[in-house]
């Protein structure tokens, strides 16, 4: 059986073309956007948040940047790492509860933690050996009524991708494709 991905070897690199591109701006900039009007509106100011899979921190700093008690989760000390440099410099670190291990470690002690009233949960599902136990496993972490903010890879990106870049040969042999060992395009 394969393991959950850690990024602990691709936190630079990550970094670097995910969350300092201009695609990574966009995409931060839409889902805050939505996340506020679809989730937090909804939602008393001291809603207790959930980012599991948290990677480089952006959303738990926004949240906790609101006053907001955010819980950050990330299998990855790299990631945790860069994300807790970040909070500090801009002063929210104090605001975050920080976690590092795999999502499943959070269930236990979870009693003692309570339930939460917004899960973050975006770009893990790819990464997962077994991407539909934290679909079965998201609802212990949620109280009545809590919101699901969930987004994943979109394999049909790749291939518009490829098409409008002439790449016909990868159109044509995608079925044998699977990403490299060090590749951010996600097996599953």
């Amino acid at each position: 059986m394969s393991e959950d991905r850690n990024f602990d070897d691709l936190a630079d690199r990550f970094e670097r073309r995910v969350h300092r591109s201009l695609k990574g701006q966009i995409r931060r900039a839409v889902l805050a956007r939505d996340i506020e009007e679809f989730c937090l509106r909804h939602l008393p100011d001291n809603a207790q948040i959930l980012d599991i899979g948290g990677g480089l921190g952006r959303f738990s700093m926004m949240l906790a940047a609101q006053g907001r008690g955010v819980l950050y989760n990330d299998i990855s000390e790299a990631m945790c790492a860069k994300a807790q440099c970040e909070a500090t410099n801009q002063g929210v670190e104090h605001l975050i509860s920080w976690h590092v291990g795999p999502y499943q470690s959070l269930l236990e002690g979870l009693e003692h933690r309570g339930r939460y009233q917004l899960i973050v949960c975006h770009a893990l599902l790819e990464w997962l050996a077994e991407p539909e136990q934290l679909l079965r496993d998201v609802h212990s972490f949620c109280m009545n009524g809590a919101y699901l903010s969930l987004c994943f890879y979109n394999p049909d990106g790749k291939e518009y991708r490829n098409l409008i870049r002439g790449n016909f040969d990868w159109i044509h042999n995608r079925a044998q494709y699977q990403s490299d060992h060090g590749s951010l395009t996600p097996n599953n």
